[in-house]
């Protein structure tokens, strides 16, 4: 069966540096490359997912009307290890808050810290074999 996987996840933000600061120090992604997207400053990050990009898009002030707002986007949800660790790396960052407080969803420790422009991310740590 030919199951689609998911590549990758847009972003659009209004600071490109302070939205990538965001990921690579707090979250600890990797900048594989700067790009254009269409006329817009860019960059892909690797998020240490199999083959899963993020693609992050500065929007030039003025311009939010032709793509924002933008429905269908909430949060990126990403796999941890170990929830208090990867908490409290995360959240000593400036640009950094906790959401959601940790939680749990069935056999799933969740929570969820903020970034610039109010983005969200789930942290989710599998606790038991499903």
């Amino acid at each position: 069966m030919n199951t689609p996987v998911l590549h990758h996840t847009h972003i659009l933000c209004r600071d490109l540096e302070l939205m990538l600061k965001f990921w690579t120090e707090a979250i600890g992604a990797k900048i594989v490359r700067r790009r254009k997207f269409f006329d817009d400053d860019g960059a892909e990050l690797d998020v240490g997912a199999l083959p899963t990009l993020l693609y992050v898009r500065q929007i030039k002030p003025g311009a939010h009307e032709r793509v924002l707002p933008c429905l269908g986007y909430d949060h990126v949800g990403m796999a941890v290890k170990d929830m208090d660790t990867a908490l409290e790396k995360i959240l000593r960052h400036p640009l950094a808050s906790l959401h959601v407080k940790p939680g749990m969803a069935g056999t799933l420790k969740y929570a969820f810290v903020k970034g610039p422009d109010d983005i969200l991310v789930e942290l989710l740590q599998e606790t038991a074999a499903r």
